[in-house]
């Protein structure tokens, strides 16, 4: 059990922290992994390059 400590980064470093541990002691993969992490970088980056339409005025 994780005890809320009042920082949600400090939180989401302690989620990592025991997946990590958990998925060494129970010789599993992490949910995500490095090439997970690559995919969604990449597909980011993409969107990124993706601009809406310019909205003119009808004047």
């Amino acid at each position: 059990m994780i005890l809320a400590l009042g920082n949600g980064c400090r939180e989401e470093k302690m989620i990592e922290a025991c997946d990590f541990i958990n998925s060494i002691a129970e010789d599993t993969e992490i949910t995500l992994n490095l090439d997970d992490g690559y995919q969604i970088a990449e597909i980011s980056d993409g969107l990124t390059f993706i601009r809406p339409p310019v909205m003119q005025s009808n004047k």
